[in-house]
């Protein structure tokens, strides 16, 4: 469904930043650099709903297997494609819209499935106008992750999961742009990673080397790796992870005013 989104269709989607992650979803699709998800819709060309998931037999990377996101102008169009979800399974609905939450909320009550909800997440931008750049420490190195990393960086994910989450990693490390720092030693500070549909993420800086401006320093070298192809880049943090917001905001990125976003973990 994906290749078939005329130009002008994904324009619209473009119109209202509320649809970033489906838009980037799309983007990610028709770029080749993911091929496990697919595109439902309640009708074609002009759909009121959709519903981005997962192939049913034929995901390359397990880590995707529960990640739904959705898109709706018609609260009845996205209700009827909920319900031909298949809820025996465990699912991960991502950047849920705050006006899909009731729809949603209602589907899975019906379905009697146990959930988590992860509230209030935001969306911040950059553009290479208002991007702060932090130069590099005297004595460090900044170059790219190596997929030998990628244990590692899975361990201290907060979103890991074994094996499966680990493969997702390496899979991110050897496909998209990276930035990671390393001191005079050789000793690795911090490292951020791009996620397959293109938001910027997974951000760490080791605990004994936090408090000296090393993210700042990673983060705004990948957003100006994007920066150099795209007009904007983009990142998702909880609202109540202060110290983030403000650390992205200390290099250019801007907060999206009016706009909040659920992740919603259904077992």
């Amino acid at each position: 469904m994906a290749d078939r989104l005329e130009e002008a269709q994904l324009e619209k989607l473009k119109t209202s930043h509320t649809w970033v992650k489906i838009v980037l979803e799309i983007e990610a699709t028709l770029e080749h650099r993911i091929s496990d998800y697919e595109f439902v819709v309640d009708r074609w060309p002009d759909c009121r709903a959709m519903v981005v998931r997962a192939k049913p037999n034929d995901i390359k990377l397990k880590y995707l297997e529960p990640i739904v996101n959705l898109y709706a102008t018609d609260n009845d169009a996205l209700r009827g494609l909920l319900h031909n979800l298949d809820w025996s399974k465990g699912k991960r609905f991502e950047c849920v819209a705050s006006r899909l939450v009731p729809v949603l909320t209602e589907v899975i009550q019906l379905h009697r499935v146990p959930t988590l909800t992860l509230s209030d997440a935001v969306y911040l931008k950059v553009i290479q106008d208002t991007l702060k750049l932090r130069a590099v420490h005297e004595g460090c190195t900044l170059s790219s992750l190596g997929a030998d990393r990628a244990a590692l960086v899975n361990s201290v994910w907060p979103q890991r999961n074994g094996d499966v989450s680990e493969a997702y990693i390496k899979h991110l490390i050897t496909s998209l742009p990276s930035t990671c720092l390393y001191n005079q030693e050789g000793e690795l500070l911090g490292y951020a990673l791009t996620y397959h549909y293109g938001c910027l993420g997974v951000l760490h800086v080791l605990e004994e080397h936090r408090r000296k401006g090393y993210g700042k320093v990673v983060m705004s070298h990948l957003a100006l790796q994007h920066l150099q192809k795209k007009k904007e880049v983009f990142v998702m943090i909880q609202r109540v992870n202060t110290p983030s917001i403000k650390m992205h905001e200390g290099i250019g990125f801007e907060v999206f005013p009016d706009m909040s976003f659920d992740w919603i973990f259904c077992d």
